[in-house]
């Protein structure tokens, strides 16, 4: 009788592991996902490509359409022309306190 008890809880607690896991996995790749979604969007390079449909993760031919510059200019310039790091830091301030 102590064995059959000892298996159902074994199985129980490994059900209980797997389910947590593939909840944690599945919470994960969302997560992961509109990140994935701005890097291939960056990659994409012109309007054609980023609005296609149905539209794809990576792009055939990956290209930044500007040149490297301009591009890394465009996630640049919002942190120099609005203050960005001093909202940020104002933010992680307000958040510490509570």
């Amino acid at each position: 009788m102590a064995l059959s008890q000892s298996w159902h809880t074994w199985l129980s607690s490994r059900l209980t592991d797997l389910v947590r896991c593939s909840l944690l996995t599945a919470l994960a790749v969302l997560s992961v996902g509109p990140l994935l979604w701005l890097l291939s969007t960056v990659l994409k390079g012109s309007e054609a490509n980023i609005f296609s449909f149905p539209p794809q993760l990576l792009p055939s031919a990956p290209t930044m359409a500007k040149g490297r510059s301009e591009t890394i200019a465009n996630f640049v310039s919002p942190w120099q022309s609005a203050a960005f790091p001093r909202y940020l830091w104002n933010s992680t301030l307000v958040a510490g306190k509570e």
